[in-house]
């Protein structure tokens, strides 16, 4: 009988219930209720915060980077700008739910805007071979 189970599941319902990933889950916003909340990370170097956003935004979590928490607090709402202290939860959880978060904390969109804006422009073909150039007098 379990084998008959098995094979009535497709493969990717039988890795999603094996593999699990670590997710930094951060509870609703006490204010307003809403689960478009993030944590707080220090950092001093301008090098690593888009990498540090990305990272987490990869990985379907909400994470703004700063000098310092403000009033000690290092959890954020992103609808409501309430912050608050709390311990994000590590949870090893299936890729599954890690999407659910991402769709529930809409993720997926800042990553592509994130994404839009920090990728430089590609000339074309004809930009990179000609030079252009005012006519001289």
């Amino acid at each position: 009988m379990v084998q008959k189970e098995v094979d009535k599941m497709n493969i990717n319902d039988i890795l999603d219930k094996v593999i699990r990933k670590p997710y930094y889950y951060v509870p609703p916003c006490p204010e307003c209720g809403s689960k478009r909340t993030g944590k707080i990370i220090l950092s001093h170097d301008a090098d690593t915060d888009q990498y540090i956003v990305e990272t987490a935004l990869k990985s379907g979590e909400l994470t703004t980077v700063q000098d310092e928490y403000p009033f000690g607090n290092n959890l954020y709402c992103d609808d409501c700008g309430f912050t608050w202290w709390g311990r994000p939860e590590l949870m090893w959880v299936s890729p599954g739910k890690i999407l659910e978060e991402k769709t529930a904390r809409g993720t997926v969109e800042l990553l592509d805007k994130l994404k839009d804006t920090s990728k430089p422009k590609k000339k074309s073909v004809l930009q990179k071979f000609l030079v252009f150039r005012s006519p001289t007098k």
